[in-house]
């Protein structure tokens, strides 16, 4: 297994200068396909703050990012769980509509990925009806690229996590799953495919990890044309390349006070095989050749 967790490029910090930002990306890439929004860990919750956990700034953090990517002309914006933090589940349901009605302000595609956080008093089924999500799984195709949602939301002996019913550190993606996913992968006539998930695919054995990831990074492996997985719940974040896969984590946007904490994304995938994450305020940057396409 050949991993580098080292192989990436920071760019000048260009703030929220969407003109300034695109001159500089389109330099580099010239060929692009498709560009996209992410981010991750909102934990939106109107209560008092825990640790350097500050709920109650996740909205306008929110708000930052769709202002700030919305120039770019974005196909979507995808966040990757853990939308909302605990509390009783009244609470809970207020706090969603409220970060959701935002995050729909986005005028594009809206993605969701399922965290742990959100299924600490909702049942799978009811955050996915109510955020309006595909399925707790799905895929989906723009332009010359699959896009893949996973769901590791499940106990070591594969039961859903269920309103609160979970060991955070014990995750898993199910042999249905993985069926499913051989299967998508198999069937789709992109030639290139990235995956986003919220636990981490790169490192089972970190408390963040998922402990069937070997198995799981075998089927991506096995498929192909899996380039990149974009990955969230480690909320100080981090890179790693995997036999040709890159593993981007990206940090978390409750930690710090303040919009200058603000932490989110803009992915540019090139028709050349590069791929640009311009990350603002605190998520790196990063300038990747993609390896494994199928043609």
């Amino acid at each position: 297994m050949s991993t580098n967790n080292l192989s990436r490029r920071d760019f000048l910090s260009l703030g929220s200068s969407s003109s300034l930002l695109l001159s500089a990306v389109m330099t580099g890439c010239k060929n692009k396909e498709i560009t996209f929004g992410i981010i991750t860990d909102l934990h939106y919750a109107d209560k008092e703050s825990t640790g350097s956990r500050i709920y109650r700034d996740s909205g306008e953090k929110l708000r930052e990012c769709i202002e700030t990517i919305t120039p770019l002309k974005p196909a979507f914006l995808i966040e990757l769980g853990d939308f909302i933090d605990a509390a009783d589940k009244e609470a809970e349901l207020g706090f969603l509509r409220n970060i959701n009605s935002i995050f729909r302000e986005f005028e594009g595609g809206c993605h969701h990925v399922i965290g742990n956080h959100d299924v600490a008093t909702f049942t799978k089924d009811e955050f996915v009806r109510l955020i309006g999500m595909r399925g707790n799984y799905y895929s989906f195709d723009r332009d010359a690229f699959h896009f893949i949602v996973l769901d590791a939301n499940y106990n070591r002996d594969f039961s859903d996590y269920n309103a609160g019913n979970f060991d955070w550190t014990e995750t898993y993606i199910p042999p249905h799953e993985q069926e499913w996913l051989k299967r998508d992968l198999a069937h789709s006539k992109r030639k290139t495919a990235i995956v986003f998930i919220h636990q981490v695919l790169h490192d089972e054995g970190d408390p963040h990890g998922v402990k069937n990831a070997v198995e799981v990074r075998r089927i991506l492996e096995d498929a192909g044309n899996v380039a990149a997985v974009f990955q969230g719940h480690d909320h100080s974040g981090g890179y790693m390349e995997i036999n040709g896969i890159h593993y981007i984590t990206l940090r978390a946007a409750v930690e710090g006070p303040g919009l200058e904490n603000n932490s989110f994304a803009v992915v540019f995938l090139s028709s050349d095989g590069t791929m640009l994450v311009e990350g603002y305020k605190r998520q790196e940057s990063y300038e990747l050749k993609l390896k494994r396409s199928r043609e």
